[in-house]
């Protein structure tokens, strides 16, 4: 690359820095820099695979957040940390990890990827989990249909996320699609081998097909909801 772009390239740095919102609390300042940031890229000819090869982001740079759930996840919350994963290109494993405070370790759900997916995909299971909690108290299911009705939920959400992912990724031009494929790449590396669990099978219910059809009723726009506003939104479903 040229001098000039490679300047290029440390100005869109420092404006996708400034865009972020877990670092910038002025939504006002970090749609600016993102806009900022679009148009050096578009006067460049450049896509965010040209920005992350030429920072030489390595497997150092992948870091893991854990997603806040129960003291032992449900498998609703799994499920739901899945879809997470599944927007924002990120990882999602169970763990043991010790508890801020206390002695004892506990079974965590843990996203891994690069910062910036990494926090919108703890964001956004948050706000997924607030949104049922809140749904749950207008239907007539307690105890364990309640449990279903949940798992239905997520499960709908899930298929949807998976789908939405797609389409974005197909949407995107070639370079940002084989940036989807280096993130996972470098978090595999990072992670090493894991092995996934299948749960026992059981009978579904009508509290479980209920769920999966209130969850077509909850949007994954989340951009009023997240923390960084417009700047978030826009960053929301960037690979």
């Amino acid at each position: 690359m040229s001098t000039s772009t490679d300047a290029a390239i440390q100005k869109i740095r420092a404006c996708f820095k400034l865009a972020d919102p877990n670092r910038n609390p002025s939504e006002h300042e970090a749609a600016a820099a993102l806009a900022a940031a679009k148009r050096l890229m578009a006067l460049y000819n450049l896509e965010e695979a040209d920005i992350l090869e030429a920072t030489g982001q390595s497997d150092q740079e992948i870091e893991e957040g854990v997603a806040e759930s129960r003291l032992n996840p449900a498998k609703y919350e799994t499920v739901l940390a899945q879809a997470c994963a599944h927007l924002f290109s990120v990882r999602v494993i169970l763990a043991w990890r010790q508890r801020v405070g206390y002695d004892a370790f506990r079974r965590s759900l843990l996203f891994v990827g690069y910062p910036r997916d990494l926090a919108l995909a703890r964001e956004v299971f948050a706000i997924l989990r607030a949104d049922l909690d809140k749904m749950a108290l207008s239907t007539p299911y307690r105890g364990s249909e309640r449990d279903q009705w949940y798992l239905g939920v997520a499960v709908t959400l899930y298929t949807r996320a998976k789908e939405t992912a797609i389409e974005q990724t197909a949407a995107e031009a070639e370079k940002c699609r084989a940036l989807v494929v280096r993130k996972f790449e470098a978090i595999d590396k990072s992670i090493g081998p894991t092995r996934s669990s299948r749960g026992r099978g059981f009978q579904a219910t009508s509290a479980y097909q209920q769920g999966k059809a209130d969850g077509r009723s909850i949007s994954l726009d989340f951009g009023s909801k997240l923390k960084g506003g417009a700047a978030g939104a826009n960053q929301l479903m960037r690979k």
